[in-house]
C-alpha cells in the first residue's frame, strides 16, 4: 500500500472538483511570484520555472530552502502534461476548447511511471490500468487574471506565446492532473520526493519537455492534534534559514549596526568563520 492517497477523478475535496481546483491552480499559475503564495487548502505545484530561459528547456527544482512544507490537513495538486490558453482578443469558446484539445492530443497520455513518488511510480489504487488517461480534465470558460509585473516576476512570460496585456481574460485549461492527500510521520522525515517528465506538443522554440522535481515535508494536522500545554515547538528549517539570509542580508545593506549584528548573531547562535 503507498503511503499517500491519489485524489480519483470523480471524487472532491473542501466540495470542490478537480476542475475546480485546476481553475484554480491556473489562476496561481500567472500570478506574480505565485511560490509566495501557496499555502491554501490545496497547494500548488509547476513544471515551468520562473527564469528567462528558453521555453521548456529547464527544469523545475523545488528542493533545500525551496522545499514546500505542508500539513497533513493540505493536498497537493501536480501537473503532469498541461495546455492553458487566454483569449487576449476576440477568440471564440470553440477557438479555446480547440487549442487547449490539439496541444493535448499531441502529447499523448502520460503512463504512471512519468510521476514518481519517492522512487516508484505513482499507484492510485487501479492496478488494471498502466496510464493516467482517467487524469484528463478540461474546464469549462474561466476568468483568468494576468498580472502587470515586470519580467521574471510571472510565468506569463515563460509561455509559447509571452502574455504581454495584463488585465482579466477568457481562458481553458486542460490537461492531466493528480491531487495527493501524502501522510505524515510514515515516509522517514515525513518527506515525499515527487518528480515528473513530459513531453508535450512542438512550441515555436522546439519540442516542449517538462520537468520537475519536489521535496515535500508534511507536519500532523494541528486540527487532530491540538496543541499540549508547555509542549516546545520548533520552527520549520527552512523558516530559521530564511531569518538567517535575512539578517545577512539587512547587515550588508548597512540597515543593522555593528553591534546589533553581532548581538542577533550571538541570539541565534550563528558561529563566525
Amino acid at each position: 500500500m503507498p503511503n499517500y492517497v491519489v485524489l480519483q477523478p470523480n471524487e472532491t475535496f473542501k466540495n470542490k472538483r478537480y476542475i475546480d481546483w485546476i481553475e484554480d491552480w491556473s489562476n496561481w499559475f500567472y500570478q506574480a511570484n505565485p511560490d509566495r503564495n501557496n499555502d491554501g487548502d490545496v497547494v500548488f505545484c509547476r513544471s515551468i520555472p520562473l527564469s528567462r530561459g528558453t521555453y521548456g528547456n529547464e527544469a523545475v527544482v523545488m528542493i533545500g530552502e525551496q522545499s514546500l512544507e505542508i500539513s497533513e490537513d493540505q493536498r497537493v495538486l501536480f501537473p503532469i502534461i498541461t495546455a492553458n490558453y487566454v483569449a487576449d482578443h476576440y477568440e471564440t469558446s470553440d477557438y479555446l476548447f480547440g487549442m487547449v484539445r490539439s496541444r493535448t492530443r499531441q502529447s499523448g497520455i502520460p503512463s504512471k511511471e512519468q510521476i514518481l513518488i519517492n522512487g516508484e511510480p505513482i499507484d492510485d489504487g487501479n492496478r488494471n490500468e498502466s496510464t493516467l488517461t482517467r487524469y484528463e480534465f478540461e474546464t469549462p470558460v474561466f476568468p483568468i487574471t494576468i498580472p502587470d509585473c515586470p519580467p521574471g516576476v510571472s510565468l506569463k512570460d515563460q509561455m509559447e506565446m509571452p502574455l504581454q496585456t495584463p488585465g482579466l481574460f477568457a481562458s481553458v485549461t486542460r490537461g492531466f492532473f493528480v491531487i495527493l492527500e501524502l501522510k505524515a510521520n510514515i515516509t522517514p522525515n515525513s518527506e515525499y520526493i515527487i518528480e515528473s517528465y513530459a513531453t508535450g506538443a512542438p512550441a515555436e522554440y522546439g519540442p516542449y519537455i517538462a520537468g520537475s522535481l519536489y521535496r515535500i515535508i508534511v507536519n500532523e494536522s494541528i486540527s487532530q492534534n491540538p496543541p499540549i500545554p508547555n509542549r516546545k515547538y520548533v520552527p520549520p528549517s527552512k523558516l530559521k534559514y530564511s531569518i538567517i539570509s535575512q539578517l545577512f542580508d539587512k547587515n550588508q545593506k548597512g540597515q543593522l549596526t555593528p553591534n546589533e549584528f553581532k548581538n542577533i548573531k550571538k541570539y541565534l547562535k550563528i558561529l563566525d568563520d
